[in-house]
């Protein structure tokens, strides 16, 4: 079936971050994550350079199957031992406390990467938090074994309400406009380029902050080496799930239309971003048996090459060119 047959959304004329009338300049762009065979056109603005998708889907559902990552089963039967263990790092690591324990555990298995988030914000463990397109919820059960009690979530893709551990994680088939409370910390994990309206998602995620809150929005940055050197192929693009990919320069933008104080940004890319272009440029889908992301060991990479991937991701993080970005918005 061709995407022409899907029912459209009104066909963008005006660029969705900075209202600049869009151009001609197009790419057409290949679903590649389950290769679908399907091809979507995506402008980019002349302004402020995001692209975006020339005509959003209004039924995405075929594009989110029950294979799609975020709705994998997430409670283990050795829950109890881990959220101990994630316990101790945490009260090391984020909540800076001295204890031995969660040191050599760092030491020994790393740091999570939303510890790093919730270290640079201080949070403290009854902070009311939020995850918009949250799936299942791994990254709030991640929160609770780390010692956050108030969570909840909101996606509209899931196929019922879902409650975790007597209803202390809390997740609602609803999108952010259905809310009405206030949070502390609001976190858009690789959420926010799925929303047709980032103007209008980023007034209401100001509103839904506590005063002195924090937004965190993660997402793919078109301002990148990859887009730059893949072009088409780039994996972040991900049609047509993505409706739009901003530069650095459209995220300042939203920052003044919610009318944020302040925003810091933090380039975190990693390997993905080649070895998912470079499965692409061989027409190799992410959930392809041959993927690197399915399996390693039958994918055409070898270790070091891996490696490498690794260390020109770190390289390009420095040089703030990372094809993923965090960006902190900050609410007196």
């Amino acid at each position: 079936m061709h995407c022409q047959e899907y029912r459209k959304i009104m066909e963008i004329k005006k660029c969705k971050i900075c209202n600049q009338e869009i151009g001609d300049k197009s790419y057409l762009v290949p679903e590649m994550m389950f290769g679908m065979e399907e091809k979507f056109i995506y402008l980019e603005c002349q302004k402020c350079g995001c692209l975006q998708i020339k005509e959003p889907l209004t039924d995405l559902s075929k594009y989110y199957p029950v294979n799609y990552y975020s709705f994998h089963n997430i409670i283990s039967k050795f829950d109890f031992l881990i959220s101990f263990l994630r316990r101790q790092m945490a009260k090391y690591y984020i909540f800076e406390k001295n204890n031995i324990l969660g040191m050599f555990l760092i030491i020994f298995f790393g740091i999570p990467d939303f510890f790093h988030w919730f270290k640079k914000i201080k949070l403290n463990s009854q902070a009311k938090i939020l995850d918009v397109g949250c799936g299942i919820g791994h990254l709030l059960v991640g929160l609770k074994r780390a010692g956050f009690a108030n969570l909840t979530g909101v996606d509209a893709y899931i196929e019922k309400d879902i409650f975790y551990y007597n209803k202390q994680i809390k997740i609602f088939k609803e999108d952010v406009f259905g809310l009405n409370e206030k949070f502390d910390f609001i976190i858009l994990n690789h959420s926010f380029e799925h929303m047709l309206d980032p103007q209008i998602v980023i007034k209401k995620l100001f509103n839904l902050l506590n005063n002195g809150g924090r937004l965190l929005i993660r997402v793919p940055v078109v301002s990148s080496y990859a887009w730059q050197h893949y072009g088409v192929n780039w994996v972040q693009l991900d049609a047509p799930r993505h409706v739009f990919i901003p530069s650095f320069k459209s995220m300042e933008i939203l920052a003044n239309v919610g009318n944020f104080d302040s925003m810091d940004v933090v380039f975190e890319s990693w390997d993905f971003q080649f070895w998912g272009s470079e499965q692409y440029l061989r027409n190799i889908p992410l959930r392809s048996f041959q993927s690197y992301a399915e399996n390693p060991k039958k994918s055409i990479f070898t270790k070091s090459q891996i490696k490498k991937f690794k260390i020109q991701s770190k390289e390009l993080n420095l040089k703030g060119q990372g094809d993923t970005a965090s960006f902190y918005f900050y609410k007196k």
